[in-house]
């Protein structure tokens, strides 16, 4: 994967300054065709990716495609935070499956479950406490 060019060329700046130019873009118009009407400008200020945005869906993206629950994804997105006993009982079995040695060479030969069971104890563990 790669990661997006956060980066505007000198054409993409004009065409935000130009309301015109940005509702083509927004609808994904490249060029008009000879003696075609631009779409009406919406006069709404252009609309910006952040960085950060730009990490959640990749993120999100990674997670579903390691086949996490839709609901998980969605939890994930939100920043559902956990609770304290979620979170000790995420300690407990990573501790115990770290200390497992046929846990771990499943892991490291690329065993999907525990590669998923390894992804969801460090969204827990990276999740803020309620």
């Amino acid at each position: 994967m790669t990661e997006p060019n956060m980066e505007f060329t000198v054409e993409e700046r004009a065409a935000i300054a130009d309301h015109a130019a940005n509702a083509r873009l927004e609808l994904g118009i490249d060029k008009l065709k000879t003696g075609e009407a631009p779409p009406p400008a919406t006069e709404q200020a252009p609309k910006f990716v952040t960085a950060a945005e730009v990490n959640m869906k990749a993120g999100l993206a990674a997670l579903k495609e390691a086949g996490l629950d839709p609901a998980v994804l969605d939890e994930v997105a939100a920043g559902k935070p956990v609770t304290a006993e979620e979170r000790l009982a995420v300690e407990n079995w990573q501790r115990h499956a770290l200390q497992d040695k046929d846990w771990i060479r499943k892991l490291f030969d690329g065993d999907p479950n525990a590669k998923k069971q390894l992804l969801c104890a460090s969204i827990v563990l990276s999740s803020e406490i309620r």
